[in-house]
């Protein structure tokens, strides 16, 4: 089992946990959660986490106690830079939703972050296979909608 931390339970991080994380590696568990918002992410909760999730005050802590595999980041966009920078202290591989960072300050200091770190990083771009996107690309590749324009 890959025990999962997780800094921001929104919608979207939900449906990459249930719809693509847990589609490549069915025994995820999500054993620990930073979100000031307990009573909404406690009813988004797949079934099988709602019995073992903790919530922790903050992302020490997360760590910490929770005896962590790896951790995701689905915070608002200008809070990914600084859990990021936390999270590369701790070597756990890293779910990081997009944007990494919302200026060019938090570019440099998400570079300085993982410099030296060993923590293995993969950005989420779920957009690319939403049914929006996957529904336009039919379009073009059926030729229902002519020559994308290079």
């Amino acid at each position: 089992m890959i025990r999962l931390g997780v800094v921001g339970y929104g919608r979207r991080i939900h449906g990459v946990i249930e719809h693509c994380l847990r589609a490549v590696e069915p025994d995820i568990a999500v054993v620990g959660i930073v979100d000031p918002d307990e009573a909404g992410v406690r009813a988004r909760l797949a079934p099988c986490d709602r019995d073992r999730v903790v919530f922790h005050p903050d992302l020490p802590a997360l760590v910490r106690q929770g005896q962590l595999d790896a951790l995701a980041i689905g915070t608002r966009c200008n809070l990914h830079t600084p859990y990021a920078i936390q999270a590369a202290a701790y070597d756990l591989p890293l779910f990081l939703e997009k944007p990494v960072a919302i200026d060019m300050e938090q570019a440099r200091a998400l570079e300085q972050a993982f410099a030296g770190s060993r923590c293995q990083v993969v950005v989420s771009f779920p957009l690319r296979v939403s049914p929006l996107c996957v529904l336009a690309r039919q379009y073009l590749e059926a030729g229902s909608v002519g020559a994308p324009c290079m």
